[in-house]
């Protein structure tokens, strides 16, 4: 979406396939008895965390190295929001927010804890997995 995507639609709800070494049994997002998949979950707090009508912020997004990404949006509600993550291992990046104390959710929305370091400067957690943070902005 920070590139310009204005919708995406999830491969597949539900397949009926169960065999383990053919690839399509598992692009769904819920299983047999349509229970819902890990995927299930991590889409649904996508979903949450930026709703229909959020307006992306239009600045950098990513680090020039392409390592970082943060990219950011404005929802429905007025509230800033946003994301963060690397390519590259788990490390813990001191980042520096503006326009309030943010909430940091995981992947699945599940808020976790995150140390503030100073006014307004937060030790984030930052791996392959998003981290999606609300109610402020990153500054540079």
């Amino acid at each position: 979406m920070a590139e310009g995507v204005e919708a995406h639609f999830p491969y597949a709800l539900h397949t009926r396939g169960i065999d383990p070494y053919y690839s399509e049994d598992h692009f769904s997002l819920t299983q047999e008895g349509y229970e819902p998949k890990p995927a299930f979950s991590a889409y649904m707090a996508f979903i949450n965390r930026r709703p229909e009508g959020s307006v992306q912020t239009p600045a950098a997004w990513h680090d020039k190295a392409r390592r970082y990404y943060y990219p950011q949006w404005t929802r429905p509600d007025g509230k800033k929001a946003g994301m963060v993550w690397c390519v590259e291992g788990e490390t813990r990046r001191a980042l520096r927010f503006k326009g309030g104390k943010p909430v940091f959710r995981n992947l699945y929305g599940r808020r976790i804890p995150v140390l503030e370091l100073e006014d307004g400067v937060f030790n984030v957690p930052v791996s392959e997995s998003p981290v999606y943070f609300e109610g402020a902005e990153i500054t540079k």
